[in-house]
């Protein structure tokens, strides 16, 4: 964002190919010290979803993001080029995959149906639901489960067969998660929710305002923790369809039980007698 390499905006293939080698090197691809440069280096990447550069940039000239100006200085930033069309589904599935979205088969929010009932239809372009088999006596035959419709190997699946440990959170767009062998993933915007819109989400914090603050994609809950460090919340799900959105009522509510321990800063969530 704030520097360029040899003076010029670089791909996301030359980005990652001259991240590769400088780790490979002395570690340079780096944010602050870590027990891990010692083993080789560790490589740590910061994405923004609509970030403009030319803002980000302005803003860290005028020390209005101090925080970000002190990792670029650490580490290495550039402006990579973006995708036609300049959207974040194509984007960051350009970045993951090195392709362009001839490669990847992403090309837009929305992609169409030809097989609608009345004609074509728009449906989600990144990917979709399969919905449940359910038996005729009821019973569950098989769950329900997402599909992406990205083809090609994302460079997190490459690292993990050969073995590198890799952590990715709140990436865009990678619903449902890889899975992986030797690392973690958790998918960022684009997962479906039981709401049954897309990424529509709920932030829970103890220290808000007001029990409830919406925002824009969610709502922020406050949430009230004991001296034992549990609490309770309410959290909306599906919509009665024979309702209204606008019904309150409308909406079955599922009771979340959190327990938090800040000492070993470890969090519990259970859920119909589940816990996580």
């Amino acid at each position: 964002m704030s520097k360029r390499i040899s003076g010029n905006f670089i791909s996301r293939r030359d980005f990652f190919r001259r991240g590769a080698a400088a780790a490979a090197a002395a570690g340079l691809f780096h944010i602050g010290q870590s027990r891990a440069q010692s083993r080789g280096g560790r490589i740590v990447i910061l994405g923004f979803d609509g970030a403009e550069p030319s803002l980000v940039r302005a803003l860290m000239e005028k020390n209005g993001l101090p925080a970000l100006s002190r990792l670029a200085e650490q580490g290495t930033a550039g402006v990579t080029r973006t995708t036609a069309p300049p959207q974040s589904p194509v984007a960051w599935t350009s970045f993951g995959t090195c392709k362009n979205p001839g490669g990847h088969n992403i090309f837009d929010f929305i992609r169409r149906d030809p097989a609608g009932p009345s004609g074509p239809v728009p449906m989600v372009g990144t990917g979709r639901l399969i919905p449940p088999e359910i038996g005729a006596d009821g019973s569950l035959k098989s769950p329900a489960r997402g599909e992406n419709f990205r083809t090609g190997a994302p460079f997190w699946q490459v690292a993990d067969a050969q073995g590198l440990r890799i952590k990715l959170f709140n990436l865009p767009y990678v619903y449902p998660p890889d899975p992986l062998r030797h690392g973690r993933m958790l998918s960022g915007l684009g997962v479906p929710d039981l709401r049954g819109t897309n990424s529509t989400y709920f932030l829970l914090a103890e220290e808000l305002k007001s029990d409830v603050e919406n925002v824009s994609g969610g709502k922020r809950i406050r949430l009230a923790l004991d001296g034992s460090g549990e609490g309770s919340i309410s959290l909306p799900g599906p919509r009665d369809t024979r309702r209204p959105f606008s019904d309150p009522a409308a909406y079955l509510a599922v009771s979340l039980r959190v327990r938090v321990d800040k000492v070993q800063k470890r969090g519990q969530i259970a859920a119909d007698g589940k816990a996580v």
